[in-house]
């Protein structure tokens, strides 16, 4: 189906997406965890001259595949001697750049042990294609042209000197800028290539290679425009073509609120609409580049129905049989919506403005895993959520569960708490806006997954979004504690609910986790007690709540005594001398949700908390297997401290 066009060289002015509320998991809404600052969570297991080394956490392990392979060629010039890595395919770079892949494939390269990046695999690569943003886009095109063998890239890059096998342990580039001391570590004999010669070669490379005939183009601060109007209800699948530039990303598209961007040479997204709805698209450089693009194509529309799809994805934490998608043409997307609310699941490109690509793959061994774990955690959340709490998704009402997996975080280098942080060095996960965001994976700091692939992270993230649409608790003193106690329980509940075998009971990945319900001083200084040993502050003359100073008043801290009490309602023992009797752990989340939904408000202290649980507890059935349930809810509480007797007093 062919698109109208709507409008030639709109020019417009987008907005940057400003990122609030940083949710860490060791210190939700504080700081974040980054190797120049010696964040709680990362630490490097090594230092060369200023790389991080680490395992190769991106390393594919060669599979059997005979399947006919295709040969690619990487330029910016034409680089000899990178060793590759394909699902099924390894070896070196030839002296025309070439490498072998089998379609679909993502294929990985290395400049001895120095990890460079990763790209779907294609005809034609660019440091560019294989960067993770446009910083490192810079710093891999300055390593390429510096090492040269013989000092000159016009006639091809040489780099085979440094050519091994796939390595055991990798380098990664370095954060902050490249010094001459990371190319001593390769070569001594080599002067560092300034930035603005190396980009500069790699524009005029791509500009020289690139054949812009048949293809339209906008220019910075342009936008084109294009209609497309619905003949019948359904979804479709869009793709537009484009060509190579400097940057990560040339062109975007903005479409029903979503800013898709092109990789590869290519944007691709799916849209649904209602018989009579137009889809409008706008199409614009990014940066000071042109974009060169074709018109836009529109595949048939299909019904709702007709678009689903199960497949088998595997991912970094678990293999995922029945994962529901959707395949409106040829290519499978990580959206289901198959349920009552929509679960999407996007990938961001780079940094600066928020920038996506929808996770798409004709096949689908070749999703991105992390992709495929943010997809099914989302999706066992609204499950549970639905099947167990009988609510239709965290707010009752069908809200979306959209995951971004890939953002790199934070946005720019910046100072946050008396450290300095370099733009996408931190590892994490955050909500905001109904949204969870999960960095990439951090090999160089000793995390070769990133939390997407926990199922009591992806769970804690949108405990978030319950609060937000229920009770708001403030986010610092009690009220804050409880919010990410609230949140700790979800992680836990989900996570046990999906586990076959040992229930843990900490949240964070198993083998470093951040908390635990159990016995929260094993995982740091954390208080099982409410005002006991570990306790932080909260009270109005002691603290003034602070991101750096005093985590907003303990809210990470102090949860941990709410903590305590969930696993003691949940599964009984004795605590500070009171014993608890178990009612289970979904019991109690039924229980605790209900307060949260129609109990707390902004202001909940622990002692509302306590209330506004025994409170709950009375619209359920009073019994669990013979047990008072709301007799056990104030005893849990007790145990932990949450007295009548103690209450503060009322400002």
């Amino acid at each position: 189906m062919q698109f109208n066009t709507l409008l030639q060289l709109r020019t417009s002015i987008y907005q940057a997406l400003i990122i609030v509320g940083l949710l860490l998991l060791s210190a939700c809404g504080g700081g974040g965890s980054s190797d120049s600052s010696g964040g709680s969570f990362v630490g490097g297991s090594g230092n060369t001259k200023g790389f991080d080394d680490g395992s190769c956490g991106f390393l594919f392990q060669p599979n059997s595949d005979n399947s006919a392979t295709e040969t690619g060629q990487f330029k910016g010039s034409v680089v000899k001697g990178l060793t590759y890595s394909t699902p099924t395919l390894t070896g070196t770079t030839d002296e025309q750049g070439g490498y072998q892949y089998r379609t679909g494939e993502s294929i990985k390269f290395y400049l001895g042990r120095l990890y460079l990046g990763q790209s779907l695999a294609t005809e034609t690569l660019y440091p560019s294609d294989i960067a993770a943003s446009d910083l490192a886009r810079v710093k891999i095109t300055q390593f390429l042209q510096t090492l040269d063998a013989d000092d000159s890239a016009d006639n091809g890059i040489n780099v085979d000197r440094f050519a091994s096998t796939l390595p055991s342990s990798c380098l990664y580039l370095p954060d902050g800028d490249l010094s001459q001391n990371h190319i001593d570590v390769f070569d001594l004999s080599k002067t560092l290539v300034s930035e603005t010669d190396a980009s500069n070669f790699l524009t005029q490379a791509i500009e020289n290679d690139r054949d812009t005939s048949g293809y339209l183009s906008v220019s910075g601060g342009e936008t084109t425009g294009y209609d497309f109007t619905f003949s019948s209800t359904g979804l479709n699948e869009v793709t537009i073509t484009t060509l190579a530039c400097t940057q990560v990303s040339c062109c975007k598209v903005s479409v029903d609120g979503r800013n898709i961007v092109d990789q590869n040479r290519l944007i691709r997204f799916s849209l649904s609409k209602t018989a009579g709805e137009t889809a409008i698209i706008q199409i614009q450089a990014l940066g000071t580049q042109t974009c060169y693009y074709k018109t836009p194509v529109s595949s048939a529309i299909r019904t709702s129905a007709q678009v689903q799809s199960t497949i088998n994805a595997q991912g970094d934490g678990n293999n995922y049989p029945t994962l529901n998608v959707i395949k409106p043409n040829q290519y499978y997307y990580l959206n289901d919506n198959s349920r009552n609310a929509n679960i999407q699941t996007l990938k961001s490109i780079g940094l600066g403005d928020l920038k996506l690509t929808e996770h798409s793959t004709k096949k689908a061994e070749y999703l991105d895993k992390d992709g495929v774990d943010a997809h099914a955690n989302s999706i066992r959340t609204y499950d549970y959520l639905n099947t167990v709490l009988g609510i239709n998704s965290y707010n009752n009402s069908g809200g979306d569960l959209s995951a971004i997996t890939n953002y790199l975080y934070p946005r720019s280098d910046i100072t946050s708490c008396g450290s300095n942080s370099k733009a996408g060095s931190w590892f994490n996960a955050f909500y905001t806006n109904n949204r969870i965001f999960y960095t990439p994976a951090k090999p160089n700091k000793n995390r070769d997954k990133s939390l997407s692939a926990v199922v009591n992270v992806a769970a804690h993230e949108w405990g978030h979004a319950i609060t937000d649409n229920y009770s708001n608790l403030a986010y610092q003193r009690e009220s804050g504690a409880i919010n990410e106690a609230f949140s700790d329980w979800l992680g836990i509940a989900i996570e046990q609910y999906y586990t076959i075998g040992t229930k843990t009971w900490t949240i964070g990945p198993k083998d470093r986790p951040f908390r635990s319900l159990k016995d929260p001083s094993s995982t740091g200084n954390y208080p099982d007690t409410y005002k006991g040993t570990h306790w932080r502050a909260t009270d109005n003359n002691s603290c003034t709540p602070d991101q750096c100073e005093n985590d907003y008043c303990g809210v990470h801290t102090n949860s941990s005594v709410g903590n305590k009490m969930f696993y003691l309602l949940s599964v009984g023992g004795n605590h500070n001398g009171v014993t608890v009797t178990g009612i289970g752990i979904d019991n109690a989340m039924k229980i605790a949700l209900s307060a949260n939904r129609h109990q707390w408000t902004s202001s909940t202290t622990f002692h509302n908390a306590k209330a506004g649980m025994i409170a709950a507890s009375a619209s359920f059935s009073n019994t669990a297997n013979g047990v008072n349930m709301q007799q056990q809810v104030e005893l849990a509480w007790e145990a932990v401290n949450v007295r009548d007797q103690n209450m503060p007093a009322t400002p």
